[in-house]
């Protein structure tokens, strides 16, 4: 797409991608200025739920207007694809400020503060946004924040079909517990919860619940107990932990009613004031706008993955045979197999969705791919909606054939990423054959 136009805009460089949407900067010569096209991936235009909820978020973002959300400036729904325009912002987001450095307290709560004033704005609207993270948070070349994509936001009083009743929705890492279990009636304490993810990471320097497995980390969300921030900290009091630990409560009734409530108790445990020149972050954000501006000078062709051997891809694997055993107890192998292979029929529908393919399948047994064409950044998160769709069905299948039962679900799964070998079936075919994988 790069050097083509829509509508007035010109393409001319690729600058994020997600599950749902591409983010591009372009030129917009009636007004002189740069800005960014957010444009629907084509996997998503037969999916009413997907455009619904992508023009729902033009529409639903033009009607907030506060100074630390990212103004919409356009949006063509009819376009095919659909795209919407927002300003381009020179500086960075605040996942690169959190991979540079360690902010001092005073410029982290100049920071916080702009973005609980934003979030509580959303939320006296009856918008949620749900996928607060850092990279959604924008932050400019002067240090100021500007919450971006409200792409599967919630609006209180919008269809419940919009979000799926039962589906997951939001970044394993910042996800409520009430998300994950995918609840329907997620509310504005979801967001606080992101909120204190956040605050947790810029206070010790990692996530509260990092595995390397992201199944693994979503579960820790919902399951452990929030560690005690002074054991990756030890600077910090015991009042910061408490702060922190309100803030990540399993259980929304007793986290922060709101995200300034959270930021603001947070300043009076650490007994500091948030800065009125945040000198660290506008230099940090003053390198990144800069770096920008070589990139396009430059006009860097598009980072591919390692190389058409080896790919960064995301794997998948189930396996259904303590399920499978079960129903040998009862029924005959014919009707097991029957249902097991109606099984693995819904798992590949539901990776295709969520933009996977089963890779392959040896009996009860198989493995999914995610990054096989083209290796996106929001692959995991793809594979952990997939992962908890397909649990999903073996509880219903589980139900339907052995009956309610307390017993644990038979079944197990597994999410790695990393670099997989691809090796096309026969040696020099450069023809565009189908290529085996290999994990790493």
């Amino acid at each position: 797409m790069i050097g083509t136009k829509l509508g007035p805009y010109e393409i001319t460089e690729e600058i994020g991608k997600g599950g749902m949407a591409t983010v591009y900067r372009a030129y917009q010569p009636s007004m002189d200025r740069h800005v960014a096209v957010k444009v629907i991936h084509a996997s998503m235009l037969g999916d009413e739920v997907g455009r619904d909820r992508f023009q729902r978020e033009a529409k639903l973002i033009a009607k907030l207007e506060h100074p630390h959300l990212l103004p919409i400036y356009d949006f063509d729904g009819a376009h095919d694809p659909p795209y919407i325009v927002m300003r381009f912002l020179e500086g960075g987001t605040l996942k690169q400020v959190m991979e540079a450095d360690r902010l001092p307290a005073e410029e982290m709560l100049y920071l916080l503060h702009q973005v609980a004033s934003a979030l509580d704005y959303a939320h006296r609207q009856g918008v949620v946004h749900r996928d607060l993270k850092p990279s959604n948070i924008m932050i400019d070349k002067e240090g100021n924040a500007f919450i971006a994509d409200f792409g599967i936001a919630r609006v209180s009083d919008a269809p419940k079909d919009l979000t799926g009743t039962g589906n997951v929705i939001g970044t394993p890492g910042y996800m409520a517990p009430e998300q994950a279990r995918g609840k329907v009636d997620v509310d504005s304490r979801a967001d606080v919860y992101s909120l204190g993810v956040i605050i947790y990471e810029l206070l010790a320097g990692q996530g509260p619940f990092d595995r390397e497995n992201p199944l693994e980390e979503l579960m820790a969300h919902v399951q452990e107990p929030v560690p005690d921030i002074r054991e990756a900290n030890p600077e910090l009091s015991a009042n910061v932990n408490q702060v922190v630990q309100k803030s990540l409560a399993k259980d929304r009734e007793e986290r922060y009613a709101t995200s300034g409530e959270l930021v603001s108790n947070l300043g009076k445990a650490l007994k500091k004031q948030a800065s009125s020149a945040p000198s660290q972050l506008r230099s940090l954000t003053q390198s990144f706008a800069a770096e920008q501006l070589v990139a396009l000078e430059e006009h860097a062709p598009e980072a591919k993955t390692p190389s058409d051997i080896q790919r960064q891809m995301t794997a998948l694997h189930m396996d259904v045979t303590d399920f499978a055993e079960l129903l040998y107890e009862t029924e005959e192998a014919d009707r097991v197999q029957r249902a097991i292979d109606r099984l693995w029929h819904a798992f590949q529908g539901i990776a295709e969705e969520h933009g996977g393919a089963l890779e392959s399948r040896t009996g009860e047994a198989g493995l999914m791919l995610w990054g096989r064409e083209e290796a996106h950044e929001s692959d995991p998160e793809q594979a952990i909606r997939a992962a908890l769709r397909m649990k999903a069905a073996i509880e219903q299948a589980s139900v339907a054939q052995l009956g309610a039962t307390q017993a644990e679900l038979p079944f197990k799964a597994g999410i790695t990423t990393g670099p997989v070998l691809l090796t096309r079936e026969q040696s020099g075919d450069s023809s565009g054959r189908p290529m085996t994988g290999r994990v790493g």
